[in-house]
Protein backbone atom coordinates (compact mmCIF):
# COMPACT_ATOMS: atom_id res chain seq x y z
CA UNK A 1 0.00 0.00 0.00
CA UNK A 2 2.92 2.23 0.70
CA UNK A 3 4.72 1.47 -1.91
CA UNK A 4 1.47 2.23 -4.30
CA UNK A 5 1.25 5.64 -2.81
CA UNK A 6 4.79 6.57 -3.53
CA UNK A 7 4.08 5.86 -7.28
CA UNK A 8 1.05 7.45 -7.61
CA UNK A 9 3.36 10.39 -5.45
CA UNK A 10 5.54 10.43 -8.20
CA UNK A 11 3.47 10.18 -11.17
CA UNK A 12 1.75 13.10 -9.82
CA UNK A 13 5.06 15.06 -9.29
CA UNK A 14 6.06 14.06 -12.91
CA UNK A 15 2.91 15.55 -14.53
CA UNK A 16 2.51 18.61 -12.32
CA UNK A 17 6.39 19.36 -13.55
CA UNK A 18 5.49 18.48 -17.49
CA UNK A 19 2.52 20.97 -17.10
CA UNK A 20 4.92 23.60 -15.25
CA UNK A 21 7.35 23.07 -18.22
CA UNK A 22 4.29 23.47 -20.91
CA UNK A 23 2.69 26.39 -19.06
CA UNK A 24 5.97 28.14 -19.23
CA UNK A 25 6.78 27.27 -23.22
CA UNK A 26 3.32 28.49 -24.18
CA UNK A 27 3.79 31.71 -22.41
CA UNK A 28 7.42 32.61 -23.52
CA UNK A 29 8.51 35.26 -25.52
CA UNK A 30 9.56 34.58 -28.86
CA UNK A 31 11.06 36.09 -32.21
CA UNK A 32 13.63 35.66 -35.06
CA UNK A 33 17.23 36.65 -35.00
CA UNK A 34 17.67 39.74 -37.68
CA UNK A 35 21.16 40.99 -36.27
CA UNK A 36 23.54 39.47 -33.80
CA UNK A 37 25.46 41.98 -32.45
CA UNK A 38 28.61 39.45 -31.78
CA UNK A 39 31.88 39.73 -30.97
CA UNK A 40 31.33 43.58 -30.23
CA UNK A 41 28.47 42.98 -27.89
CA UNK A 42 26.30 40.30 -26.18
CA UNK A 43 23.22 41.74 -27.75
CA UNK A 44 20.85 40.57 -30.33
CA UNK A 45 18.49 42.30 -32.37
CA UNK A 46 15.25 40.65 -32.71
CA UNK A 47 11.72 40.58 -34.33
CA UNK A 48 9.31 39.43 -31.41
CA UNK A 49 6.22 38.33 -31.71
CA UNK A 50 4.47 40.93 -29.29
CA UNK A 51 7.11 43.88 -29.32
CA UNK A 52 8.23 43.81 -32.99
CA UNK A 53 11.99 45.13 -33.42
CA UNK A 54 13.88 45.05 -30.34
CA UNK A 55 17.11 44.44 -28.93
CA UNK A 56 17.89 42.21 -26.34
CA UNK A 57 20.69 41.41 -23.86
CA UNK A 58 22.07 38.21 -23.50
CA UNK A 59 23.99 36.35 -20.27
CA UNK A 60 27.30 36.21 -20.64
CA UNK A 61 27.82 32.59 -19.92
CA UNK A 62 25.81 32.05 -23.17
CA UNK A 63 27.52 31.53 -26.42
CA UNK A 64 25.91 34.05 -28.99
CA UNK A 65 27.72 32.81 -32.06
CA UNK A 66 24.95 29.76 -31.64
CA UNK A 67 22.38 32.31 -32.49
CA UNK A 68 22.15 33.10 -35.90
CA UNK A 69 20.31 35.62 -38.46
CA UNK A 70 16.86 33.73 -38.88
CA UNK A 71 16.39 31.52 -35.79
CA UNK A 72 13.77 31.46 -33.95
CA UNK A 73 13.91 31.51 -30.86
CA UNK A 74 11.91 31.09 -27.26
CA UNK A 75 13.06 33.22 -24.48
CA UNK A 76 11.48 35.12 -21.24
CA UNK A 77 12.22 38.79 -21.42
CA UNK A 78 12.95 40.86 -18.10
CA UNK A 79 12.83 44.57 -18.73
CA UNK A 80 15.35 46.55 -17.48
CA UNK A 81 17.48 49.98 -18.68
CA UNK A 82 18.30 50.78 -20.45
CA UNK A 83 17.44 47.33 -22.61
CA UNK A 84 15.46 43.95 -21.70
CA UNK A 85 17.04 40.91 -21.32
CA UNK A 86 16.39 37.48 -23.12
CA UNK A 87 16.73 34.96 -20.15
CA UNK A 88 15.93 31.11 -20.36
CA UNK A 89 16.95 31.04 -24.70
CA UNK A 90 16.11 27.92 -26.42
CA UNK A 91 16.38 27.77 -30.44
CA UNK A 92 13.59 26.29 -31.89
CA UNK A 93 13.64 26.64 -35.36
CA UNK A 94 16.43 27.04 -37.92
CA UNK A 95 16.30 28.04 -41.76
CA UNK A 96 17.77 24.53 -42.35
CA UNK A 97 15.19 24.33 -45.13
CA UNK A 98 15.18 27.60 -46.62
CA UNK A 99 19.21 26.90 -46.71
CA UNK A 100 18.02 24.29 -49.46
CA UNK A 101 15.96 26.23 -51.05
CA UNK A 102 16.82 30.01 -50.94
CA UNK A 103 18.66 31.49 -48.31
CA UNK A 104 19.46 34.72 -50.20
CA UNK A 105 16.05 35.32 -50.16
CA UNK A 106 15.30 34.38 -46.74
CA UNK A 107 18.38 36.27 -45.85
CA UNK A 108 17.21 39.74 -48.06
CA UNK A 109 13.73 39.47 -46.22
CA UNK A 110 15.54 39.69 -42.92
CA UNK A 111 18.18 42.87 -43.66
CA UNK A 112 15.00 44.72 -45.10
CA UNK A 113 13.21 44.13 -41.55
CA UNK A 114 16.32 44.30 -39.56
CA UNK A 115 17.26 48.14 -41.37
CA UNK A 116 13.56 49.10 -41.65
CA UNK A 117 11.18 48.23 -38.74
CA UNK A 118 10.75 50.30 -36.12
CA UNK A 119 12.05 49.82 -33.13
CA UNK A 120 9.74 48.41 -29.95
CA UNK A 121 6.40 49.04 -32.10
CA UNK A 122 4.57 45.25 -32.49
CA UNK A 123 4.52 44.59 -36.01
CA UNK A 124 2.13 41.52 -35.89
CA UNK A 125 1.56 41.40 -39.74
CA UNK A 126 5.83 40.79 -40.22
CA UNK A 127 5.78 38.22 -38.12
CA UNK A 128 3.24 36.50 -39.67
CA UNK A 129 4.69 36.78 -42.89
CA UNK A 130 8.16 35.18 -41.79
CA UNK A 131 6.30 32.14 -39.64
CA UNK A 132 4.30 31.87 -42.83
CA UNK A 133 7.27 31.09 -44.81
CA UNK A 134 9.25 28.95 -42.03
CA UNK A 135 6.11 26.85 -42.27
CA UNK A 136 6.43 26.65 -46.25
CA UNK A 137 10.12 27.05 -47.81
CA UNK A 138 9.29 26.77 -51.51
CA UNK A 139 12.24 28.13 -54.78
CA UNK A 140 9.68 30.84 -56.22
CA UNK A 141 10.30 32.33 -59.45
CA UNK A 142 12.11 35.69 -59.37
CA UNK A 143 8.42 37.84 -59.77
CA UNK A 144 6.86 36.08 -57.00
CA UNK A 145 10.02 36.92 -54.67
CA UNK A 146 9.32 40.77 -55.89
CA UNK A 147 5.79 40.90 -55.22
CA UNK A 148 6.03 39.43 -51.61
CA UNK A 149 8.94 42.08 -51.22
CA UNK A 150 6.50 44.71 -52.27
CA UNK A 151 3.87 43.49 -49.60
CA UNK A 152 6.32 43.62 -47.05
CA UNK A 153 7.31 47.07 -48.00
CA UNK A 154 3.88 48.16 -47.98
CA UNK A 155 3.62 46.65 -44.19
CA UNK A 156 6.17 48.64 -43.75
CA UNK A 157 4.74 51.79 -44.63
CA UNK A 158 7.22 52.71 -47.92
CA UNK A 159 7.41 54.20 -49.88
CA UNK A 160 7.29 57.37 -48.04
CA UNK A 161 5.84 59.31 -51.35
CA UNK A 162 2.41 58.33 -53.15
CA UNK A 163 3.20 56.06 -56.15
CA UNK A 164 1.43 53.78 -57.56
CA UNK A 165 0.31 50.28 -56.22
CA UNK A 166 2.72 47.70 -56.42
CA UNK A 167 0.67 45.18 -58.26
CA UNK A 168 -0.42 47.42 -61.45
CA UNK A 169 2.88 47.73 -62.40
CA UNK A 170 4.59 46.00 -65.08
CA UNK A 171 8.17 43.72 -64.28
CA UNK A 172 10.70 46.46 -65.01
CA UNK A 173 8.06 48.80 -63.29
CA UNK A 174 8.22 46.92 -60.02
CA UNK A 175 11.68 46.65 -60.08
CA UNK A 176 12.04 50.41 -60.15
CA UNK A 177 9.58 50.57 -57.38
CA UNK A 178 11.41 48.09 -55.25
CA UNK A 179 14.93 49.92 -55.31
CA UNK A 180 13.07 52.89 -54.77
CA UNK A 181 11.79 51.53 -51.40
CA UNK A 182 15.47 50.41 -50.88
CA UNK A 183 16.71 53.71 -51.63
CA UNK A 184 14.95 55.35 -48.65
CA UNK A 185 17.29 54.19 -46.07
CA UNK A 186 20.21 56.58 -45.57
CA UNK A 187 22.72 53.55 -45.57
CA UNK A 188 20.97 51.59 -48.27
CA UNK A 189 24.54 51.43 -50.40
CA UNK A 190 25.80 49.20 -46.94
CA UNK A 191 23.17 46.52 -47.83
CA UNK A 192 24.54 42.63 -48.25
CA UNK A 193 21.79 41.21 -50.67
CA UNK A 194 20.17 44.36 -52.87
CA UNK A 195 21.70 43.10 -55.83
CA UNK A 196 18.95 40.37 -55.35
CA UNK A 197 16.62 43.07 -56.93
CA UNK A 198 18.68 43.32 -60.11
CA UNK A 199 16.05 43.24 -63.15
CA UNK A 200 17.89 40.02 -64.44
CA UNK A 201 17.69 38.07 -61.23
CA UNK A 202 17.23 34.66 -62.30
CA UNK A 203 14.16 32.07 -60.67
Amino acid sequence: MVAATQTTLSEKFIIECCQTIFKNWIFMDQGFVLKNFYPHKQKLLLLDREHGAIEVVIQKQLNPKKFSIGALLNYHLEERQPLSWANNINIIDMPFAWAREDILFLHHLLEIIQHFAPLEQPQPHLYALLAGLYSNPVRSSAIFKKQLLAQLFLMLGLPSVESPAPHTLSTAELDIWLIRCVQEHPYHELFKTVHFLAPDQPS
